[in-house]
């Protein structure tokens, strides 16, 4: 259903899990590699809520010989023009917190 992501910021509060991480090593990938990411999720929901889709941010390395500068996207991080992006499931779940 996720037709039309979402791109703004939000507060991270809204959040019902912590995030996963995906790394790509982008020195070693070949192009083909980020043709197709398959990337497997699992959540631990943190509270009980209504879960209305899942957001996606980014944080890069930029890794040079004499210094390294990290971008971060994160809702967490002071805002970029990158923001987040949240794409919504058509009906939302109700999740529970073990």
């Amino acid at each position: 259903y996720f037709k039309q992501p979402i791109v703004d910021t939000f507060d991270i509060r809204i959040c019902l899990a912590r995030s996963n991480k995906y790394v790509i090593d982008f020195q070693s990938a070949d192009e083909t590699d980020l043709h197709v990411m398959d990337i497997p999720l699992s959540f631990t929901v943190m509270q009980s809520g209504m879960v209305h889709g899942l957001a996606f941010w980014f944080d890069c390395g930029f890794l040079g010989s004499d210094y390294s500068v990290w971008l971060s996207t994160a809702p967490t991080e002071p805002l970029t023009h990158w923001y987040q992006v949240r794409c919504l499931v058509q009906t939302p779940v109700l999740v529970k917190q073990r």
